[in-house]
C-alpha cells in the first residue's frame, strides 16, 4: 500500500471519529439536553459544563474535563495509532490522521458540519505530534484560565503559544523534519482563532461569561 493511500485512509478514518459529539452526547445522556439550543449552542466542553452544572464549581469542572478529555482523545488516537503501531514508517500518515480528526470535529457530518471550535481536539493531536510544545501551551492555557476565569482568553492564549513555542525552540526542526506538522499547526491555530471570533467581540463588549456563569 502506498504512502498517499495511507494517508488518505488515515485522515478518512479519523474524520469520522473526530466527528463524534461527544460534548453533545454527553449532555443528552446526562439530562437530554441539546447543547446547539442552550447557551452559546456551541457542542464543546465549555458551553456543556456552563449548560449542565447550574453554576456549580465542582459540577462544572467535572463535565468540563469529561467532555475535554473525551475531544482531546479522539484527536490523540488516531495519531498515536498511525505513529505508534499502524504506519510508523509514513510520518505523513500521523499528520494526516491529525487533520482528519480536527477537521471532522469542526465540520462534522453527523450535525450537518456544524461542530466545535477544535482547541480540545487540537490540544489532543499535538500532544502527541509535539509534546513540548503542546505542554506549554497548556500551561498557559492554565495559568490564563485561573488570572481571568475566562475559558475563551485562555484558548485563545494557548493557540498564539503554541505556534511560537515550536517555532522558537527549535527553528531548524519546525521548518526541517517537521516542516508539514508546522504548517499544519500554523492553519489550525488560524482556524481556532477565527471560530472564535464572537468571543472576542462579547469580551470586547464586556459581555463573555466567566467560568460557573449560568447560561
Amino acid at each position: 500500500m502506498s504512502d498517499t493511500l495511507i494517508s488518505v485512509l488515515a485522515a478518512g478514518g479519523a474524520y469520522l471519529l473526530g466527528a463524534i459529539p461527544f460534548g453533545l452526547l454527553v449532555a443528552w445522556l446526562l439530562c437530554g439536553a441539546d447543547l446547539r439550543e442552550s447557551g452559546s449552542r456551541n457542542v464543546g466542553a465549555t458551553n456543556a459544563a456552563r449548560v449542565l452544572s447550574g453554576g456549580r464549581p465542582l459540577g462544572w469542572l467535572i463535565i468540563f474535563l469529561l467532555v475535554l478529555g473525551l475531544d482531546a482523545c479522539k484527536g490523540a488516537a488516531p495519531v498515536l495509532f498511525l505513529k505508534e503501531v499502524a504506519a510508523p514508517s509514513t510520518p505523513t500518515a500521523a499528520v494526516t490522521a491529525g487533520i482528519g480528526a480536527i477537521v471532522g470535529h469542526l465540520f462534522p457530518v453527523w450535525l450537518k458540519f456544524h461542530g466545535g471550535k477544535g482547541v480540545a481536539v487540537a490540544a489532543g493531536v499535538f500532544l502527541v505530534l509535539d509534546p513540548t510544545s503542546t505542554a506549554v501551551a497548556g500551561g498557559a492555557w492554565l495559568g490564563a484560565v485561573l488570572l481571568t476565569r475566562f475559558v475563551s482568553v485562555a484558548s485563545l492564549c494557548a493557540t498564539a503559544v503554541f505556534p511560537a513555542v515550536r517555532i522558537l525552540r527549535d527553528p531548524g526542526w519546525a521548518f526541517g523534519p517537521g516542516t508539514l506538522a508546522t504548517i499544519v499547526g500554523l492553519g489550525v491555530c488560524a482556524i481556532i482563532l477565527w471560530r472564535h471570533r464572537a468571543n472576542i467581540a462579547r469580551l470586547r463588549r464586556g459581555t463573555e461569561p466567566r467560568i460557573g456563569t449560568v447560561p
